[in-house]
């Protein structure tokens, strides 16, 4: 008890490096308080070298800033860049770590940067399949009883310890090579979505069509120099929701979105309850989970303006228990933005949409899920 009120007393620990790449103060506040803490827990420590990771601070800049800013009483600088090769995607090869056999492992992920600096992925083309290394036949196998009078093909020698007397070992290559280097084509886009590289995923593609379909504006959101959110007006924006938080104005060609708009700061089980109430009373072309702090119900007004948009909203929520909430009136702004089906990089949730009958942390949990992580 002592010690908890001496910590409210004392001086904030000084800091020896500005993470200036994390425009969010909350998630700075809790970077900090982990690399402060005397001895954080391991998934503390993986989400702050994940979380730096998605900034865009690089390997050795993760590594430098630990070895810097920490706290930490068991800190070991040779077991910290352990962790950081897992959180980062890279291995060692196999013949290093003591392995039986010799090789580069695979790595199970690529290894992106921020995401303002990624490139968007070229579609798999039928005209060049893959390529499959050749298999060896089953004459060129050995027998299971006697060793083979010839050499062994070269596809079939192993480094390594030799297998015990009596047991038989298939060659590895086999299945890796089938599991490895060919990967099976997926749905393949196309019209408009192959324009805009977004495909299908769990239906949120078609959602993000539908929504994007006709809109004056469509920007993406990317970090400036200065470590806070910018947005991609006068120039191409990155069409991968999945990756890139993407939105479009309310303004469209003929028509103009009305949006309710419900947050909550502190609440999210309170916005969510009020949602429902209003799709109780209406049904909207689209509700949807923000992916932060409240809910979207957002219907198209065909030849409206803003001022049909309000009072379509006004409209909707008259009548209904708001519990003290209230439509954002920023929402009918000229050239306001409302969010697509896309990332949150604020929470690292996916933008979804909802039902009536699920529960908050069952949209949560799917958020999630959808998001990838």
């Amino acid at each position: 008890m002592f010690r908890k009120l001496a910590g409210l007393f004392s001086s904030p620990t000084p800091k020896k490096v500005q993470l200036t790449r994390v425009y969010s103060e909350k998630k700075r506040r809790e970077l900090y308080k982990i690399l402060h803490h005397p001895n954080p827990r391991h998934n503390q420590r993986l989400w702050l070298a994940g979380f730096l990771k998605f900034a865009g601070y690089q390997f050795e800049e993760v590594e430098k800033i630990i070895a810097l800013e920490n706290s930490w009483t068991n800190y070991r600088p040779k077991k910290t860049h352990e962790q950081l090769s897992s959180v980062f995607h890279i291995y060692a090869p196999r013949s290093e770590e003591g392995g039986a056999y010799g090789g580069n492992r695979r790595r199970r992920l690529p290894t992106y940067g921020h995401p303002s600096s990624r490139q968007p992925q070229t579609s798999y083309s039928p005209a060049e399949p893959p390529s499959v290394d050749p298999l060896p036949s089953v004459d060129s196998l050995p027998s299971r009883l006697a060793p083979p009078s010839g050499p062994v093909p070269a596809q079939l020698q192993l480094s390594g310890p030799r297998p015990r007397s009596g047991a038989s070992r298939r060659p590895r290559g086999r299945r890796r090579a089938r599991r490895q280097d060919y990967d099976p084509p997926s749905r393949q886009p196309s019209g408009w979505e192959r324009l805009c590289g977004m495909e299908e995923r769990n239906g949120l593609g078609s959602l993000n069509l539908e929504l994007l379909d006709g809109a004056l504006n469509i920007v993406s959101e990317y970090t400036g120099e200065d470590g806070l959110s910018r947005f991609s007006y006068g120039k191409e924006p990155e069409l991968r929701p999945w990756d890139v938080p993407l939105y479009r104005t309310i303004e469209g060609e003929g028509h103009c979105l009305a949006v309710v708009d419900i947050d909550c700061e502190n609440d999210l089980g309170r916005a969510w309850r009020v949602m429902r109430r209003l799709m109780d009373v209406h049904d909207f072309r689209w509700a949807k989970f923000s992916g932060n702090k409240g809910f979207h119900g957002i219907d198209i007004l065909p030849g409206a303006d803003r001022d049909g948009a309000r009072r379509h909203v006004e409209a909707i929520c008259s009548g209904v228990d708001m519990e003290g909430l209230s439509p954002d009136p920023r929402m009918f702004c000229t050239r306001q933005l409302v969010r697509a089906f896309a990332i949150n990089w604020k929470t690292m949730h996916q933008s979804i949409p909802v039902r009536r009958d699920k529960s908050l942390d069952d949209i949560l949990r799917q958020s999630m899920k959808w998001c990838g992580t």
